[in-house]
């Protein structure tokens, strides 16, 4: 848990540690809290390290592109990679149901965030520590189903062409 030089938890909102924040921008006027978004999956790469949690936010963008809002897409997803991660503690459970993820300063103050995950019906929990600067990825709006996904990247759109891939797939599931 991080402490402000006053002693006192510093806690952040998620948008405000990402290094391409204009992802996520340019679809919300206010990019929402991680408090109750759905955790689709969650990533361990040793060789990074890195966690990278999948997404659904809990509130589709005010700004969507109309093929979206055109296919019925009422969800919106993305991928979030935390790098450097240290001291990684999983208990349960934890994709297939809404989260609450807290970022909080760890020290070194403003280089290391305390991330927690926690399921919100109990059954599961998650800490771990890594770098304060976050990466946001493979954007999209999507009806619930595998193949109503419209991803905003162009090679996605190419490469997926509406499906998610088989969680096999490395260049899906551990690059952005």
């Amino acid at each position: 848990m991080g402490r402000a030089a006053s002693g006192r938890t510093v806690t952040r909102h998620w948008a405000d540690a990402l290094v391409n924040r204009e992802a996520l921008d340019a679809y919300y006027t206010a990019v929402p809290p991680l408090s109750g978004a759905v955790l689709r999956s969650l990533h361990l790469d040793r060789h990074g390290p890195s966690v990278v949690l999948r997404l659904d936010l809990p509130a589709f963008p005010d700004r969507p592109e109309p093929e979206w809002t055109g296919a019925g897409a009422d969800r919106f997803e993305c991928h979030v990679a935390f790098l450097d991660v240290a001291d990684v503690r999983l208990a349960g459970p934890l994709a297939g149901g809404p989260v609450d993820v807290t970022l909080e300063t760890a020290p070194p103050e403003g280089r290391r965030l305390a991330v927690a995950l926690t399921r919100r019906d109990g059954a599961g929990t998650g800490r771990f520590t890594a770098n304060a600067s976050l990466r946001v990825g493979h954007l999209a709006a999507h009806g619930g189903t595998p193949d109503s996904y419209r991803f905003a990247g162009r090679v996605d759109r190419i490469r997926l062409r509406g499906g998610l891939p088989d969680t096999t797939d490395r260049a899906f599931y551990e690059r952005l």
